[in-house]
């Protein structure tokens, strides 16, 4: 096996008021907490068609790749 630290895959929940502001290819950003002031760019790569229940809210996970 193979391991990379150039690339990762990350998921997070959206809420259903949300998923329409997002679509496959935009890019993101996120500030991981570990690193400080760091900024790591990705893209979306997949949004899951159906919602799932959480706490209440139906929420979409999408799915994104960071490169570092």
């Amino acid at each position: 096996m193979v391991v990379s630290s150039d690339s990762f895959i990350a998921k997070c929940n959206l809420d259903e008021a949300e998923i329409g502001k997002v679509s496959v290819d935009m890019p993101v950003s996120v500030l991981p907490d570990a690193f400080p002031g760091e900024r790591i760019s990705g893209k979306i790569t997949k949004i899951v068609p159906s919602p799932a229940l959480v706490e209440k809210l139906n929420t979409f996970e999408v799915t994104f790749s960071l490169s570092s």
